[in-house]
């Protein structure tokens, strides 16, 4: 529990222009600003932000135990009533895009588009190979 004198601020800092050639490389979508006004965007630096250091789990594709938790995690349980969503089932744990994915996942499970039970073999995401910028 923070002490009550450390508090934080939510404030947030006025938008760092980016470069455009940046953006355009990296995000080509990006580069045209009334899709992202740069006024609009923000990002946060998540570990300086007190007490919240992230975490996520740490598949390693050659282990049987992690390959079958995966598969389980990616089923629903209990009549097609409990699904499990987030970044630490998607191809890329760890990131807000693999919430994302994962829940896109869930959603066109629901929906009937993809089905509900889950191939033998499937891939397990190599954690730390992802979170440590490695792949």
């Amino acid at each position: 529990m923070p002490p009550e004198n450390d508090r934080f601020e939510r404030t947030v800092p006025p938008p760092i222009p980016a470069e455009p050639t940046a953006r355009a490389l990296h995000h080509p979508e990006f580069a045209d600003d009334t899709l992202v006004p740069q006024d609009k965007g923000i990002t946060i630096a998540w570990h300086k932000v007190p007490y919240q250091l992230g975490g996520w789990p740490e598949w390693n594709p050659d282990r049987e135990d992690h390959r079958t938790a995966y598969r389980q995690l990616l089923q629903p349980e209990g009549g097609d009533v409990f699904y499990v969503t987030g970044d630490q089932i998607s191809p890329l744990p760890g990131w807000q895009e693999g919430a994302m994915m994962s829940a896109q996942y869930v959603t066109q499970q629901i929906l009937g588009v993809m089905p509900r039970t889950v191939r033998e073999v499937i891939t397990v995401p190599d954690s730390v190979a992802l979170t440590q910028g490695l792949v």
